[in-house]
């Protein structure tokens, strides 16, 4: 389905689409889910774009719950970031080996970005931290594998 520019205009000043960036329309404004964020991230990021960090984790099956999604882009890419999305440029070759519907980084790429600190969450429900993890009032997450 293409639109012209001038309906796209006219459907933005009319409030049934929303523009959060050049290029990059939203038909569901009110609807938030870490999907939507993601593939916001990588229009964002541009056809050789993958996600990283928690996000290809969950994307790989973890249960993680992201607050940020973190694109990685070739490093001749500078896309402007969107609240909610950092974007990092690749100089190590992490976007070559994309891969999935949602593009992300291979497994091992995405462990080593979420700092390979372990991260718990004790009998009581609450998470709890060990020496090296991040000081209190960070957030923290839980890091559970994908079920088999």
């Amino acid at each position: 389905l293409e639109v012209g520019d001038k309906a796209l205009q006219r459907l933005v000043a009319q409030g049934h689409l929303v523009r959060p960036a050049k290029g990059l329309y939203d038909a569901a404004p009110l609807l938030q889910t870490f999907e939507k964020r993601a593939w916001a991230a990588l229009l964002l990021g541009g056809p050789n774009a993958a996600i990283g960090g928690w996000a290809a984790l969950r994307l790989h099956g973890f249960e993680a719950d992201p607050d940020l999604v973190e694109v990685w882009v070739p490093p001749d890419t500078q896309p402007v970031p969107l609240p909610g999305i950092r974007v990092r440029r690749d100089f190590l070759g992490r976007v070559t080996g994309r891969r999935g519907r949602i593009s992300r980084i291979r497994l091992e790429e995405a462990l080593v970005d979420v700092g390979g600190v372990p991260r718990t969450i004790d009998d009581t429900g609450r998470r709890s931290r060990s020496a090296g993890q991040p000081a209190p009032g960070t957030r923290t997450q839980a890091l559970r594998g994908p079920s088999r």
